[in-house]
């Protein structure tokens, strides 16, 4: 089976960062969403399947105060089963990967990238079948 999915979600990611004298970001507003191919096995009502994509989104790294969004990619699998012809659940995990503009604070060494995981369940009804 082949198919597309997108998503957008709140994420409480990362924490303060407190350095005397410097001021930080809260982390008050993160977000990041995903536009995503499906490719899977079904086995009866059972699909199982990897999936991977575009990764977006805006995750503070505790220094940047940067209203951009950033860009990246995304890689995960799960298993979704089909309860009755409407109603289905789904378990995934997804890798994330969004790069970031380090331009607000050059002084500071590190990664450019904001790495992190989900795993998410979802419960999901059809509104029509074909």
């Amino acid at each position: 089976m082949l198919g597309l999915e997108t998503d957008i979600q709140y994420a409480d990611i990362g924490g303060d960062t407190s350095i005397p004298g410097l001021d930080s970001d809260d982390n008050d507003d993160n977000w990041f969403g995903t536009v995503r191919a499906r490719v899977g096995y079904a086995f009866d009502r059972a699909l199982v399947y990897a999936t991977g994509g575009l990764a977006y989104g805006k995750i503070s790294n505790g220094f940047s105060n940067s209203d951009d969004t950033s860009v990246g990619w995304t890689l995960g699998a799960g298993v979704e089963y089909a309860f009755t012809d409407n109603l289905t659940a789904k378990v995934e995990g997804l890798y994330v990967n969004l790069e970031q503009d380090d331009d607000d604070l050059s002084v500071t060494a590190g990664s450019d990238e904001t790495e992190f995981s989900v795993i998410r369940a979802g419960l999901n009804y059809k509104f029509s079948t074909y």
